[in-house]
């Protein structure tokens, strides 16, 4: 069961990477039109919401090597929401646009 949730994960591998794409949109046109910007953390974006009650709430059920994987993945992800939220907090909108870039 747990490679069952792994797999349907994958399949919807481009939609999230899409909606990750989305939300740094989202981001450059608010810094851009200087309006504000709804973060959303690690765990409440579409992502989020499958993947830590899904697969990484039972990370010890995984073989080692799938588990090094999760981990990873999980840290990038979180790295992204961080340094989205990071960027919003510079002070010029060309610090934040840099920011985004090299985040």
């Amino acid at each position: 069961m747990m490679l069952q949730e792994l797999l349907l994960m994958a399949k919807d591998i481009d939609l999230i990477m899409a909606s990750h794409a989305t939300y740094i949109s989202k981001l450059e046109k608010s810094i851009k039109n200087n309006q504000p910007f709804e973060h959303k953390s690690h765990k409440d974006c579409s992502f989020g919401k499958r993947f830590y009650p899904e697969v990484y709430a039972r990370l010890e059920e995984y073989p080692p090597h799938i588990r090094e994987l999760i981990e990873e993945i999980e840290k990038t992800h979180r790295e992204f929401h961080e340094i989205a939220f990071e960027v919003e907090k510079a002070s010029s909108e060309e610090e934040k646009l840099k920011n985004i870039k090299h985040g």
